[in-house]
This record gives structure tokens, sequence and C-alpha cells, in this order.
């Protein structure tokens, strides 16, 4: 094989193989992103059913704890026509009807719980170690979401 065919030959491959690795790092983000866009339905869908249970048990106290996707800092509660809160990502999206967020940094993913009431007309629990807890009481078909003793 001639210099030139042997020059061309490590060009080709190292190319292949640069681009291997940059799509297979592609893959895997793709994979890790999908990951936590699934742990985010998953948690709104279990905070939603717990709202929904306790909302129709009168005077019924549940203590509940959720692992926060996306490496949440804090999950806040707004109960519409209450006093709007300081975070002007959470003003903007209150707009969209909607009452429950997730801040982690400065990303705010919003979404709407049904049958949900706070007691300040808007409460943010932080996170400790990944992970909220808080009480649910039902009241008059809805739940009263208060801080944990």
């Amino acid at each position: 094989m001639a210099k030139g065919q042997s020059a061309q030959v490590y060009v080709v491959t190292g190319l292949v193989f640069f681009f291997g690795i940059v799509i297979g790092f592609k893959m895997v983000y793709d994979f890790m992103q999908k990951s936590a866009d699934v742990r985010y339905e998953d948690f709104k869908v279990k905070l939603k059913a717990d709202i929904k249970a306790v909302s129709v048990k009168q005077g019924a106290v549940t203590k509940v704890s959720y692992v926060l996707p996306y490496e949440g800092k804090e999950l806040c509660f707004y109960q519409a026509g209450s006093t709007m809160p300081e975070n002007r990502y959470i003003r903007q999206l209150i707009t969209d009807g909607n009452n429950a967020f997730l801040l982690s940094g400065t990303n705010v993913r919003a979404f709407q719980v049904a049958s949900v009431t706070v007691a300040d007309g808007y409460h943010c629990f932080a996170s400790a170690q990944g992970r909220v807890t808080f009480l649910l009481e039902g009241a008059d078909n809805k739940a009263l979401v208060r801080q944990s003793s």
C-alpha cells in the first residue's frame, strides 16, 4: 500500500470513529432525557392520584413524599385568586391555568392539579436530598396542601 493510500485509510478510520462517538453520546443523552421525562410524568400521575384520593375523604390527613424529577429543588402550589408569587417565571405560567410548579434552578415546569387548595394561597416545599414531604388534608371535595410537622 502506498503512503497516500494508508493516510486515507487513517483519515477515514478516524472520521468513522469520531462520528461513532458523537452519535453514541447523542443517543445516551437522548435516552437519559427520555428517562427523566418518564419520571416527571410518573411523578405527576402519583401526585394527582394522591390528591384525588384524599379530596373525597373529609378530614382525612395523609403524609405524602415524592422524589422530585429533573433534580427538582422545590415543589410549589398556587391557589387561584391569591396574591401572585414573586417568582416571575411562575407568574407567567399561572395565566395558563397551572397551579403546581416544579422548580429546578431557573427551569420551571408547570402543570395543573385539580381539587387542591393552599392555606396561604401559595406555598413551596423545598426538597431535602431530592425529596419533598407534606400533608394532604381532605376538605370539601378538595385536598388542602400544607407543611408536615
